[in-house]
């Protein structure tokens, strides 16, 4: 077997980036090998035409040659011997080289002898004298040759026993042989007749691509073992979407069973061949009867003999293709009245589950699953073996941050949270087209950039993937697939903000745009699901769940290159075709829907859209790169259209002729950039049923008194307008109102007339001193009002018989609220950072109320008998220090949260609270509720889950955190307070370390806020800490300053802003903080999920797209604040829009994990560029308008070695949006983002400068740089890196000076103040620093700090 040893060696040897590298434990060793093939690498050739004779005659033996047997990259001699344990025939090709040339064959012909000799054995062995006679192996000569040799190979491996060899060889002597007598073809035939007598044929199924083949396998196996027998068989059905692998997985099955039931498994394909034709082969698979007698015989004769049971032995049919028509149910139907004999499974494979459950009563919901997933690694050995056309040739400098891009690009989502999945399918397509031209980085590379694999072919050129889901799609009614077409692309956008917490009813938005009724909608979309072609449809309220690689296949049939006789437009990207081929006036009168996305809008420059004559649908929603651009509409003459959403908020747009549009019924305005449309015009659309205008830049908004449909109104962001118009009790079916961040509207006359409305959000309008009684609102069942600083009382509230849910946010001014007694129906009511209120009124009980919250209450005094709220399961008053006391009148036996922290001055707990079972948390800290451990004990033993956090407990109030947050970070350190909140002078500078509650560990990030009155801290475990020096958050006119102390922002929910941290150990970690352009968001990652964290409620209010490869840099785009750039691990940069949670583009080039990234904050987009940096100092710039690669240099920013530091490079642009400063451990340079050939500066540290550079950053002018050094001092130089000046924080003594540790590892630069930057400390501190001097009086070195306390604050 000297090719074997050869071959694993190979393997041993670990040749780098072999195409077949990683396999699947799917083809480790091909399943039960029936037939060994043992040999010397000399007879290969004659052994390998035998291993073809007998692969022809369905008998596939264990051959070294086979990748199937010995994959390459594992370790050969486990599944050499496992083979030989589990073969049936040991075919034995004796010559001289077998004893001789090496070790592997004797090794084999020892473990079948001890295989012969082990009880229960099926081992048959086949000695072949091959070109050796009988005499001439008895010979005693060749033997002691033999032997010689043997006794070398001994002296190296010690496990090599010459007696037992002997044994072996002497052993062979009693065996029936097979010699060479009239040529190798004569030979081989006899040995292939000899095996076919031994051995049964194994009618197995090419399956040696399928990856992860013994694991799905194994999943599906468990699962029929865990179904109920019925008459003695099981029945299962697979269900999946076209693509995903199910015909290749009953293959798979019926080779993984094929043992198990004696090789009586059979796989049929309906819709393929007739009926006949089937169970003909289900009779020659299954039964003993003659093929030749089994072709001759009609349908009903072979209904006859699957009738009485000719089958005897249990089976294993795998049913595949059931497809939703009369004919494919009739075959299956057949097939499963048929009598198998006890012990048989049927499996039953298709597309839809609803296909399956057709076929009652012989299979049920319960019987069916979905098709089994692959792993990443298994998507990626399917990728590469499609790239070698499963030949398994070697790439040797693989890629394989490319290889895994590709692999990422057949990843497809199942629909909204739903996970994603691999599509094999697509794998196949993706890897083959390729892999045609074999491995080039550089042209992978472009053609990933050029080729669309999803879109290429369509009709008669069908694209593969397409073509498997087309036979569904042309199954379907014009209607029908009309309305999938919607679902698919041309739903409205999520028109509101998240937490209006409403979206527009889409089952009514179809109904409207088809001209039927909801239940038929509904009907239509219900028969979508059952046909898998829609996931699911959930209640109208919010997107319809659909697969991935469905939506590509609309995609694709409304391509620009169709248009002319279709009736679907889609356009994501700019394309002229539109434009080109217009026909003017009148053309197209069957184009019904059209979409442009992205930069799909660009196509319609110079179209006549009125040429549309017949549109139903317009929906225009521009890229994130638009900024700058214009397009002109005019929309006069599409009097047909009902839907119209204009979501160009980066396009400078204009849109004429809005008032022709008289049966509109749906109208979107997003754009903050352009002149508002004709108010008038839009006061005029009477069928308007739902009216949203975001960023509205008039001072006046429409006249609704006509719009008598209206059911839904929505005017975000609409900074001017003081007034609404038109609001009257006229208006009968507005059920939703919403004004978000309307911040100069001072009244809503009207809103107390919309007797319909349901919902009511008042949100941001901050000068919104009154509002209308809402007495008259009877139906109303939500209101929201946040953030109405100067709203004092809601009139009419009282009346609101049907209202649910009563939610108020830092409405400060708001001083009272009504008797609740009314309120019967209300479950919810928060009024959090009402500081204003005093008491809460309710004079009757509420059987409905769950949940209050009033948090941060500061002024509340009274609140009712907590028994008037039986049914009361939290109660949160953290922070209402003036509630003295609470009573209630009887248990209550639902409660389970009840928060007390911070209430001063509440000094005993409501009577029977010992009652309230099922309370498992109660907060005392800062209260003057004192608990003695006896009462503790008395209360937990009546209250079994019970955890207290006792008033000695520290406390989030009072600069204190509670002590329970430790457990929310890996950090060995205790919770600490600081103690030193005073100013220190040292060396010309002055600083103060900042307070700190939370876990302690070291600083990974720091940045400013923007307006400079807040500071951000980053983590090394992924705590996210937040200081505010003013009482609002960022207040431009509260500066961050060393005179005194910030407060640590805190959320009132108490928990902490933490990242998702990777398995890892935390110094492994790369952490990135970035904050968007208007500073209300900070984008943060610790390895994990990227984070959105809004800093004015100091919350972490999502996590945004998970990424299979590391976060290492963020940056936000300074034009559009939902962008984000995002650099990986595995050198790619991420362009993601995180409100969308979708990645916009990815950008290739760095060889290096991405560690750097920084904007240019230029006015315009066109003149913007992104300067990435990778862990290796290459340096690149991205234009970002196109987002293209500009240019590129390899640096030599690495470490010097000379002192370690954890600190990575980094990338800062100067003020003046050219330049950049690069930092790297053992020196700064700054480049010219025009020409990077060459530093424009370079700066080395020089004494007394003598450590590693930990961080650096331009101060805020421009003019100086601040770099910080692993011995804990900082440096002071100007931009050009002259006149370096070095002190230490007066907080912290040098490196090494009285045990210090401590040292700078980022630094910060305030935005206004040229003097004043921050640091973040390894020890977990940070410290504000401010130098009073100019540089040249400041003393190098460090000396010893004073802590006397300054009377005023620096300048």
């Amino acid at each position: 077997m000297e090719s074997g040893v050869s071959a694993s060696s190979e393997a041993d040897d670990a040749v780098v980036g072999d195409i077949t590298d990683i396999q699947s434990d799917g083809v480790m060793l091909e399943a039960k090998h029936k037939v060994f093939l043992s040999h010397s690498g000399a007879q290969k050739d004659f052994v390998e035409q035998l291993c073809l004779d007998l692969e022809r005659c369905d008998r596939h033996p264990f051959f070294d040659k086979r990748r199937s047997s010995l994959p390459i990259g594992e370790k050969f001699p486990p599944l050499i011997f496992d083979a030989i344990r589990q073969c049936h025939v040991g075919i034995l090709v004796l010559s001289k080289d077998f004893f001789l040339k090496t070790k592997w064959p004797m090794l084999e012909l020892v473990a079948m002898v001890r295989e012969l000799k082990s009880l229960n054995s099926k081992l048959n062995l086949i000695p072949v004298f091959y070109k050796l006679s009988r005499e001439e192996w008895l010979n005693r000569k060749n033997r002691s040759m033999w032997i010689a040799q043997w006794k070398k190979w001994a002296s190296v491996d010690k496990t090599i026993c010459i007696e037992e060899w002997k044994k072996a060889l002497d052993g062979l002597k009693s065996i029936n042989s097979l010699m060479m007598k009239d040529g190798e073809v004569h030979l081989r035939r006899e040995i292939v007749d000899a095996v076919c007598k031994l051995v049964l044929p194994e009618t197995r199924w090419d399956d040696s691509h399928i990856q992860g083949r013994s694991r799905l396998c194994e999943i599906l196996l468990k699962k029929f073992d865990e179904r109920e027998k019925r008459n003695g068989i099981q029945v299962m059905g697979l269900y999946g979407i076209g693509g995903i692998g199910k015909t290749t997985m009953c293959k798979a099955m019926c080779n993984e069973v094929l043992e198990r039931f004696g090789g009586r498994v059979c796989h049929v394909e309906l819709n393929t061949t007739s009926e006949v034709e089937i169970l003909r082969n289900v009779l020659r698979r299954l039964s003993t009867i003659e093929h030749e007698h089994v072709g001759g015989l009609n349908i009903d004769e072979c209904r006859d003999k699957l009738r009485r049971c000719i089958v005897k032995q249990p089976v294993f049919l795998a049913i595949d293709n059931l497809l939703d028509n009369l004919e494919a149910r009739k075959q299956a139907k057949t097939l499963l009245r048929t009598r198998w004999p006890e012990g048989s499974v049927v499996v039953i494979a298709t597309r839809a589950l609803g296909e399956l459950t057709s076929l009652n009563p012989y299979i049920r919901s319960e019987d069916c699953t979905g098709i089994p997933e692959l792993r990443k690694d298994e998507a990626r050995s399917l990728f590469l073996n499609h790239v070698t056309c499963g030949q398994g040739g070697t790439i040797f400098v693989l890629d394989e941050g490319l290889v895994s891009r590709c692999v990422e690009r057949c990843h497809f989502g199942k629909g909204e949270g739903l996970g994603h999945h691999y599509i094999p399918l697509a794998l196949e397509v993706l890897g083959e087209q390729l892999g045609c031209n074999g491995y080039d980085a550089e042209v992978w590379e472009e053609q990933l950039k050029n080729i669309d694999v999803f879109r290429e072919k369509l009709r008669k050129d069908e694209h593969p993937i397409f073509s498997i889901l087309r036979t569904s799609y042309d199954s379907l009614s014009e209607d029908v697939q009309m309305l999938f077409m919607d679902t698919a692309l041309f739903l409205p956008s999520h028109p509101f903000h998240p937490e209006d917490m409403y979206k527009w009813n889409l089952f009514d938005w179809l109904s409207t745009v088809h001209g039927t009724s909801v239940g038929e909608v509904m009907r239509q979309l219900e028969y979508l699901k059952r046909r898998s072609l829609l996931e699911s449809s959930e209640d109208g309220q919010t997107r319809m769940v659909m697969h991935d690689l469905w939506r590509e296949f609309c995609v694709a049939e409304a391509t620009i290159g169709k248009f002319e006789d279709g009736q679907c437009l889609f356009v994501e990207e700019e394309n002229s075709k539109l434009a080109e081929t217009s026909p003017g006036l009148g053309g197209w009168r069957n184009m019904k829907r059209m979409g442009f996305v992205n930069e799909g809008w660009r196509c319609l420059n110079g179209v006549q859209v009125e040429q549309f004559a017949n549109l139903l649908l317009l929906k225009v929603e521009s890229g994130s790169f638009s900024l700058g651009r214009s397009l002109e509409l005019d929309v006069k003459g599409l009097r047909h259209l009902k839907s119209l959403e204009l979501k160009t908020r980066d396009l400078n747009l204009k849109c004429a002729g809005l008032g022709c549009l008289t049966n509109l019924a749906y109208l979107r305005w997003d754009n903050p950039h352009t002149p508002p449309p004709d108010v008038e015009e839009i006061g005029s659309l009477t069928k308007l049923q739902v009216l949203f205008l975001d960023g509205f830049k008039g001072d006046k908004l429409p006249d609704l008194s006509m719009l008598t449909s209206l059911r839904l109104v929505s005017f975000a962001s609409c900074l001017a307008v003081k007034t609404i118009r038109g609001l009257s009790s006229k208006l009968t079916n507005i059920m939703f109102l919403s004004l978000r961040s309307c911040s100069s509207l001072e009244e809503c006359p009207g809103v107390g007339e919309l007797y319909a409305l349901e919902e009511l959000w008042l949100s941001n309008c901050r000068r919104l001193k009154d509002m209308p009684c809402l007495r008259a609102l009877t139906r109303l069942r939500k209101l929201f009002i946040r953030g109405c600083d100067l709203l004092r009382a809601v009139p009419g509230l009282s009346d609101l018989v049907a209202l649910e849910e009563l939610l108020t946010y830092g409405c400060t001014a708001l001083e009272l609220l009504p008797d609740l007694r009314k309120l019967s129906k209300l479950k919810v009511l928060i009024c959090a950072g009402c500081c204003a209120l005093k008491r809460l009124t309710c004079t009757t009980p509420l059987g409905a109320v769950v949940g209050i919250v009033l948090t941060d209450c500061s002024n509340l005094e009274e609140m009712p008998d907590l028994s008037t709220f039986p049914q009361l399961n939290r109660l949160l008053l953290d922070g209402c220090t003036s509630l003295m006391t609470l009573t209630s009148s009887a248990p209550l036996r639902a409660l389970l949260v009840l928060d007390l922290e911070g209430c001063s001055k509440l000094s005993a707990l409501p009577d029977h609270l010992s009652g309230s079972v099922n309370l498992m948390k109660l907060s005392l800290q800062k209260s003057r509720i004192v608990l003695h451990e006896d009462e503790i004990t008395e209360l937990k033993a009546c209250c079994r889950m019970l955890a207290v956090f006792p008033g000695s407990a520290r406390s989030v109030y009072d600069g204190l955190e509670s002590s329970r947050l430790s457990a929310y970070g890996s950090s060995n350190r205790e919770v600490e307070v600081d103690d030193i909140e005073v100013i220190n002078t040292q060396n010309g500078c002055q600083s103060r370390r900042l307070p700190d509650s939370l876990p302690r560990d070291k600083i990974a990030r720091l940045v400013y806020t923007r307006a400079g009155g807040g500071l951000l801290a980053l983590t090394s475990t992924g705590i996210l800490k937040v200081w505010n020096w003013g009482r609002v958050f960022d207040d431009p006119e509260c500066q961050a300053t060393i005179c005194y102390a910030p407060h640590m922002r805190i959320h009132y929910s108490k928990l902490l802003m933490i990242n998702d941290v990777i398995e890892a150990i935390h110094e492994e970690v790369v952490h990135s903080l970035a904050l968007t352009n208007n500073g209300h968001y900070a984008i943060s990652a610790s390895g994990g999920n990227i984070s959105v964290c809004k800093l004015a409620f100091s919350q972490r209010f999502q996590s945004t797209i998970t990424s299979l490869h590391p976060p290492t840099a963020l940056a936000c785009y300074p034009h559009d604040n939902n962008i984000v750039a995002n650099g990986l691990a595995d050198s790619t940069i991420q362009i993601l829009h995180v409100y969308k949670d979708v990645v916009v583009c990815t950008l290739g080039g760095h060889r290096n994990k991405i560690i750097g990234l920084a904007f240019s904050n230029k006015s315009s987009n066109s003149t913007s560029v992104l300067v990435s940096l990778g862990a290796d100092a290459q340096l690149c710039v991205w234009n970002t308008q196109e987002w293209s690669k500009h240019r590129s240099r390899l640096g030599s920013l690495q470490p010097d070695q000379r002192t370690a530091c954890a600190g990575d490079l980094g990338v800062q642009f100067h003020n003046d949006q050219r330049h950049v400063l690069v930092v790297g451990k053992s020196q700064l340079a700054v480049y010219d983002t025009l020409n990077l050939d060459r530093p424009v500066n370079q700066w080395v540290p020089q004494s007394p400068f003598t450590a590693a550079i930990t961080d650096a950053t331009y101060s805020c002018d421009g003019q100086h740089v601040y770099v910080g050094f692993a011995d804990g001092s900082v440096g002071y130089l100007d931009a050009e890196f002259r006149g370096q000046h070095a002190f230490v924080p007066p907080i912290h003594p040098p490196l090494g000076a009285s045990g210090s540790t401590a040292y700078p590892v980022a630094i910060a630069a305030h935005p206004k103040i040229r003097a004043q930057f921050a640091l973040g400390m390894s020890d977990g501190s940070v410290i504000v620093v401010e130098h009073a001097r100019s540089p040249a009086d400041i003393e190098p070195g460090s000396g010893e700090g004073s802590h006397k306390r300054k009377s005023n604050c620096l300048e």
